[in-house]
């Protein structure tokens, strides 16, 4: 009954809202939608000013802290800030401000970032703590309380809509259908949260009895390194430590520096990597194509974009879906790309036969103009390109998969290391058995280039990430991809292209929603080392047109506990990761996460065990196995339900606690909706340029669908889940006031409209 509320709240809310009464596409003539979208831009700026900003702005923390002197700033951090103990340099001061907390050195840099807010020179201080003195430090350490403390819906105000130009029975259908559906998803979240942690526990079997003790021990080492900052008063250094009174006798530096001086290893590290597997003769070779390290501060929230340039090929401007995957699929080479702020990295490419070239070779430019024969369609690409049987085309081998690579890095700690599927033409279990292809089908050929055209989003979280910053992404994001259609709205007919700082901007709204809900109700917990989570967007051929599906996937969530047992804390941890994975698509009735599935199989009283190889369909029995020889504890059901999405599994550390849950493939919660392209792009561009590409070619041709769903890709979402952002946002509970709420009509009015523009 849940499930079907959910859905018929989510059609309407979301895809449906305004479908009545909008035009069909071939019917909307630009100019008509110009004023819809301004409206839009409108309400949006509304909401996005409303946003209290002290998570994510330092100068309105210091203002609303009233912090305008050195001891200010030091009494600020002691009130308003949490201490919590792991090593080095993971939040910085914007991780600190976004979930006030942090370890003595990031709560130091924080202070010394506001000291130079106030114009006052700040260095920082750094001393080795004997026993007693960490004990004592010890004794205050406590993660931040639970932001939810009250759960009553939040009311929307309709004036800055109606303001806008919106009519007021629009949207009043558009808060009906906020409240409804932020009440199934509350409703959903709480009953997964109250049976799962308590099940998955009851099977974990008992904590290592020194645990406790363990993490004790290395909690009291993480806070011997002690840091403080010193401020410059009257030509004398001052000491502005918060911890002072625990401490409770003054302490002498045994080194100071400038924050910009700090050592490189004291940063926690996130390393991105592509690896790719070519099969000659039966035998499988692994090459890592590009490999990067950034600390980990200094991406986190921005996301970081993993795409292909599929070179060798090009398109003309009125080619279609079909005509643009035939292309892909004939490309002779591909070049992993990754790129964050506009700043890209790059490293070696792979041709379709397995050699690895350098990225400056040919092979990889798309300059062989396919032209007339690619627009007409799969069998003129085809003719052109020599056709699509691999071995004759390719002799060297097989380019038969590529894996994603993340590790986690922290100071003093073994890295984490995660490796997902980016295409897999072998599978898991064949390649468990030895099995490769000697050639691959045109259907596998097809698989693999559809999968190399998607893009991956990446966001690196160091802290918590707070309602109200993810409201503030994510509306800012659909704020500026909407000024850019009324932009290309406005000049359709004439010269037009996408300003250079478009290529800028990408904003996975879903991976935001997550990262805001993950530690809705936790308590005690704190992110100790760089977490990690990949939204995926594939593209799919339906009915000749290409549509986008994309998957949320959680690839490290290692946490930190205090006050607790920290093997069942983390336990709960992780389904509430789990869950959240779920509902950054507001719980999707298909979705092939392990926690929606969860009644599914107690409802058929099938239990859970340790995986056996009958446990799961064959490539997923064989993934869920090597984590079962890597020393976890999996949890799978014992007999199947016969549904493609219900192949999910539980990984539990038993060392730590840390657990996880994985669907069909190894990925989480997928959202279905299809959303068409309608417009062509060019197989070399990648992440925000292909939605550059798209965008500017649709103006080109006066399509409006095309120039709308060119202007969201940039913000990394779906048409149909721009509602579900803001509706789960404000499941959040009190710390969600009218702006959240306001978030999630206008991504319903936005989604709404758009779903009738583009369906």
């Amino acid at each position: 009954m849940l499930r079907a509320l959910l859905s018929r709240s989510l059609r309407t809310g979301v895809l449906c809202l305004f479908a009545a009464a909008q035009i069909a596409q071939a019917a909307t003539a630009p100019a008509e939608a110009l004023g819809r979208v301004q409206a839009l831009v409108k309400v949006f700026d509304t909401v996005a000013q409303s946003l209290p900003r002290g998570r994510f702005d330092l100068a309105a923390a210091m203002s609303a802290g009233d912090v305008t002197t050195p001891e200010g700033v030091r009494d600020w951090i002691a009130r308003e800030t949490y201490l919590v103990p792991y090593a080095g340099r993971l939040r910085d001061a914007p991780g600190v401000l976004a979930d006030r907390m942090g370890n003595s050195l990031d709560r130091a840099l924080l202070a010394a970032a506001m000291l130079k807010q106030l114009g006052v020179n700040a260095r920082l201080a750094h001393v080795t703590l004997g026993d007693v003195d960490a004990t004592a430090l010890l004794a205050t350490v406590s993660a931040a309380p639970s932001a939810r403390t009250d759960t009553s819906p939040v009311p929307v105000d309709p004036a800055p809509f109606v303001a806008a130009g919106i009519a007021a029975p629009e949207v009043d259908a558009a808060i009906a259908a906020q409240t409804e559906a932020t009440a199934a998803l509350r409703t959903e979240r709480e009953a997964r949260l109250a049976a799962q942690p308590a099940f998955l526990r009851g099977l974990a079997g008992a904590a290592p009895a020194d645990l406790a003790a363990t993490e004790h021990a290395a909690a009291l080492e993480a806070l011997k390194a002690h840091w403080w900052v010193q401020a410059e008063v009257d030509g004398a250094w001052v000491d502005l430590d918060p911890s002072a009174a625990a401490i409770g006798h003054p302490l002498t530096a045994a080194e100071t520096l400038t924050p910009d001086a700090l050592p490189p290893e004291l940063s926690h590290t996130v390393t991105f990597r592509v690896v790719a597997e070519a099969v000659a003769g039966g035998v499988p070779t692994e090459t890592v194509l590009v490999e990067h390290t950034y600390a980990a501060a200094e991406v986190a929230t921005a996301p970081v974009t993993l795409g292909f340039e599929g070179g060798g090929v090009g398109l003309r401007a009125d080619a279609d879906g079909a005509a643009l995957l035939a292309a892909a699929t004939a490309a002779p080479g591909w070049l992993p790309r990754f790129s964050v702020a506009g700043k890209s990295v790059t490293g070696d490419g792979i041709t379709t036969g397995g050699e690895v070239k350098p990225s400056r070779d040919p092979i990889f430019a798309s300059d062989q103009d396919v032209g007339g024969a690619v627009a007409g369609g799969v069998g003129g690409a085809v003719d052109v390109l020599g056709g699509l049987d691999e071995t004759s085309a390719q002799d060297s081998g097989l380019l038969t998969a590529m894996w994603l690579e993340v590790e986690s890095g922290a100071p003093g700690l073994p890295a984490i290391k995660e490796r997902r599927v980016i295409f897999d033409v072998v599978g898991a279990a064949a390649r468990a058995a030895g099995t490769y292809p000697a050639a691959l089908d045109p259907a596998q050929q097809e698989a693999r280039a559809t999968a190399l055209m998607g893009i991956t989003d990446i966001v690196v979280q160091t802290a918590a990430t707070s309602p109200d910053q993810a409201a503030f992404l994510s509306t800012d994001g659909l704020r500026e991809s909407l000024a850019l259609i009324a932009a290309a709205l406005a000049s359709v007919g004439k010269p037009w292209s996408a300003p250079e700082d478009a290529a800028t901007r990408r904003v996975p709204i879903p991976l935001y929603v997550y990262g805001a809900s993950r530690f809705t109700g936790a308590d005690g917990i704190f992110i100790a080392r760089p977490n990690i989570a990949a939204l995926r967007t594939l593209q799919v051929l339906e009915n000749g047109e290409l549509t986008q599906r994309s998957a949320l996937d959680v690839l490290v969530n290692a946490v930190g506990v205090t006050g607790a047992d920290p093997f069942t804390a983390r336990i709960a941890q992780g389904v509430r990761d789990t869950v959240a994975e779920d509902q950054a698509f507001a719980f999707p009735a298909d979705s092939g996460n392990a926690s929606a599935r969860h009644a599914d199989y107690a409802a058929a009283s099938i239990a859970f065990a340790p995986v056996t190889p009958a446990s799961l369909p064959p490539d997923e029995a064989a993934l869920a196995a090597a984590q079962a020889q890597a020393g976890y504890l999996v949890l799978a059901p014992q007999s199947p339900l016969g549904r493609p999405d219900a192949a999910v599994w539980w990984r539990i550390d038993p060392k730590t606690g840390e657990t996880l849950g994985f669907g069909p493939g190894g990925y989480g919660a997928t959202a279905a909706e299809e959303v068409s392209i309608l417009v062509n792009i060019g197989l070399r561009l990648i992440g925000v340029m292909v939605c550059v590409s798209r965008l500017a070619d649709a103006q080109s041709h006066g399509n409006t669908c095309g120039m709308v769903a060119g202007g969201l890709c940039l913000a990394g979402t779906m048409l149909s889940v721009l509602g579900v952002a803001g509706k789960a946002l404000g499941e959040m509970g009190a710390v969600t006031a009218n702006y959240v709420s306001s978030a999630g009509v206008a991504g319903g009015l936005l989604g709404g409209w758009a779903g009738g523009q583009c369906h």
